[in-house]
């Protein structure tokens, strides 16, 4: 028989701290991991935006098929066409990539205070119409710098933007036929 010793008495085994403290972290890292997961499976699942349509990015391909016309040609005159800082402008067209066979000459209109300025008569520029309500029309323009962060993407490299625009419509032409615009109203 065990004797006690004098003045302690016995009580109930006490549980560590440090397996309640291992408890809580595991509880914590395993929430942790189901919040990144469910994070990165919304993004996965929604290309990065909340709602798509003329939120989303577009690849090139998606981008002409967004587009109502692709035209290269000369601008001929740019006129106000009401509201505020609203210009149609008027475009010579040389060559029509959609619609193939297009008309020689296409209006579209624009918006913002330096437009008359950017639009020059007898400027060369590649336009792309958009359809989605509300987007302005993506313009290539002579002489500018090539837009391309990359420059390596367009072999030979571009002389200028309008070059660079010509070689993205030309290449993304083909993988654009069939595709649906899902911003288009």
């Amino acid at each position: 028989m065990a004797r006690k010793a004098p003045g302690r008495e016995e009580s109930a085994p006490v549980r560590s701290r440090r397996r309640g403290r291992r408890l809580l972290f595991a509880l914590a890292a395993s929430v942790a991991v189901a919040l990144l997961g469910t994070g990165t499976a919304y993004l996965v699942a929604h290309n990065g935006t909340v709602e798509g349509g003329s939120a989303a990015k577009l690849t090139y391909e998606g981008l002409i098929a967004c587009s109502s016309t692709v035209a290269e040609g000369t601008v001929e005159r740019v006129e106000p066409a009401g509201g505020h800082d609203r210009y149609q402008i008027v475009l010579d067209v040389d060559r029509s990539y959609k619609p193939a066979g297009g008309e020689r000459r296409l209006s579209f209109t624009d918006e913002g205070a330096n437009v008359p300025a950017y639009y020059r008569t007898g400027e060369r520029i590649l336009v792309l119409v958009s359809s989605i309500p509300g987007e302005g029309p993506h313009i290539y323009r002579a002489g500018d710098p090539p837009y391309g962060k990359y420059p390596e993407s367009l072999p030979g490299g571009a002389r200028d933007a309008l070059e660079e625009g010509r070689r993205r419509v030309e290449r993304a032409l083909p993988g654009a036929q069939g595709l649906e615009c899902p911003g288009a109203g």
